[in-house]
């Protein structure tokens, strides 16, 4: 399964007012074997779009929130990269 493809499933979730979600439910709204659905949520979760809370169950984060908590350039070097000194949180 392509994951921009789940990704904007997931969005369109997130545009209903639906930040959880199971597994299955992807499986069910991509036709798709369950192996394929599992493989491509856990590439979403290594970009941080999304986080695994059991076997099946999925929180996306917000997509206002996407940006919030990631390195900030400082410095005129294109390599001088620091971590926010505090970074936002959200949790569930």
């Amino acid at each position: 399964m392509n994951v921009n493809l789940l990704g904007d499933w997931v969005n369109g979730l997130q545009q209903g007012g639906y930040y959880s979600f199971l597994r299955q439910e992807a499986v069910d709204a991509s036709g798709l074997s369950a192996e394929a659905v599992k493989k491509t949520l856990q590439r979403l979760a290594k970009r941080k779009r999304i986080a695994k809370v059991t076997d099946s169950f999925y929180v996306s984060s917000p997509r206002v929130h996407e940006r919030r908590g990631t390195a900030r350039l400082h410095g005129s070097s294109t390599n001088s990269w620091k971590p926010r000194s505090n970074p936002i949180m959200w949790g569930f």
